[in-house]
């Protein structure tokens, strides 16, 4: 038996994944933790709490409790971000990688400086910079555009269950999210640059 661990940036996407595991003839112990800022238990309220590198070492540190010392990761979107500098920090503790919705962070920090249609598509990260815009815009009329994003394929328990926990509080951290991710993105860095530190 392995060990997959899911880092989630859309709660449909790791509820797909997850039921996709489970069908799976190959059993693999599924981990799909909440990342900081979506667990309402670890919403730090400084930006800074949201730099990749604290994320980062948040993965490592659950490897660490759960007993392995390496795992298949999928990560999607915020979570793609994460596993990309998780892979590139610590290659001995990654078996393997999906990177879903976020290409290679030093791709993307090109394309952000470099190509005009790139820069239009991740236009919205601009609204999560701008404090408590993206919270008024995304829960006014009872979270209609919030609930909109989830589409008509999942369940309306599902999506009720999911907006009801990315209220105030957890948007607010979306937000410091964002702008964490938008900060490490101005860069445009050529390479992601493992750190000096090792495990």
């Amino acid at each position: 038996n392995g060990f997959d661990g899911l880092l989630n940036g859309d709660d449909q996407i790791t509820a797909k994944v997850i039921d996709a595991c489970l069908a799976a003839p190959t059993k693999l112990r599924v981990i799909a933790p909440d990342q900081r800022g979506y667990s309402p238990g670890a919403r730090p309220t400084e930006v800074e709490a949201y730099a990749v590198p604290h994320l980062v070492d948040d993965v490592i540190g659950l490897m660490g409790e759960l007993g392995y010392d390496s795992a298949h990761v999928v990560g999607h979107d915020w979570g793609a971000a994460v596993a990309w500098s998780l892979t590139a920090n610590h290659p001995e503790r990654v078996r393997s990688l999906v990177a879903l919705s976020v290409p290679h962070l030093a791709a993307y920090g090109w394309a952000l400086v470099n190509d005009d249609d790139q820069r239009e598509r991740a236009s919205y990260i601009g609204l999560f910079r701008q404090a408590g815009k993206a919270e008024d815009l995304l829960l006014e009329d009872d979270g209609r555009r919030l609930r909109a994003m989830f589409g008509d394929d999942m369940p309306q328990e599902h999506i009720a269950s999911y907006v009801g926990a990315l209220c105030e509080p957890a948007l607010s951290s979306a937000g410091r999210r964002i702008s964490a991710f938008s900060i490490t993105t101005q860069r445009a860095p050529t390479s992601i640059e493992p750190s000096s530190r090792r495990r």
